[in-house]
């Protein structure tokens, strides 16, 4: 049976899409002697800057463009621009839950904007902390942000929970520098903190409910788990 991987790379202002097509029963092994055919790669022309991506439940890719303060949708299939929405400023990172909504950072604004992702329509605004980056919804969709930090504001350096609603559920600290998460198959949170400082270029565990549960030492500037 052949089969298709997809991996989507971010570059200035394009998106490459590379696809594998194997005849094994998974994608990046080779089983009974047969070799994947040869890549292909596709690239599409996003806004400035893009950083982030997330992709839907109809295959589209929904790009988060830094530099121009707007989100990119792409058909991948086809290979077509389907439209470009605004965000609130510098968005950074992006997420969709289960009910298709598109949940995007907002660095340069300090907030999340929540938009229809069948209309693109902006749904809801719900502030931050500073200098938002990563966002991953977990399995109950809540919502968990990434605050950077930023000048002398005490909402940096942390991580804002908020359920589906925007209310907000829990602001907890990490390592310095924080920039993105990932949220493993118990519900554990997992930071990368890319600071200089004592607390930097570490991962800081979080449960669930926010409680911490470790700091383990990595190389030097973590940005985002992948």
């Amino acid at each position: 049976m052949k089969r298709k991987c997809t991996v989507a790379c971010i570059a200035t202002a394009v998106l490459l899409v590379v696809s594998l097509s194997t005849s094994v029963a998974g994608c990046g092994r080779v089983r009974g002697g047969s070799s994947p055919a040869a890549p292909t790669a596709s690239t599409f022309p996003t806004g400035a800057d893009p950083n982030a991506i997330a992709i839907d439940s109809l295959g589209n890719a929904w790009v988060t463009n830094n530099g121009s303060n707007t989100v990119s949708v792409l058909s991948l299939a086809a290979g077509t621009i389907l439209n470009t929405y605004p965000t609130g400023a510098a968005p950074f990172g992006i997420a969709i839950d289960s009910s298709g909504n598109v949940w995007i950072s907002n660095n340069g604004s300090n907030n999340v904007s929540v938009l229809s992702s069948s209309t693109g329509a902006l749904l809801h605004t719900y502030p931050t902390g500073t200098g938002p980056r990563g966002i991953h919804i977990d399995s109950s969709d809540n919502v968990w942000v990434v605050n950077h930090g930023g000048g002398s504001d005490p909402i940096g350096a942390t991580v804002t929970k908020l359920n589906s609603s925007g209310s907000v559920l829990g602001t907890f600290p990490t390592g310095t520098g924080p920039s993105n998460l990932a949220i493993d198959a118990a519900g554990n949170v997992w930071v990368t903190d890319m600071g200089g400082s004592a607390l930097g270029n570490t991962v800081t565990k979080l449960s669930a409910t926010g409680a911490a549960l470790g700091t383990f030492t990595v190389g030097t500037g973590p940005v985002r788990f992948m």
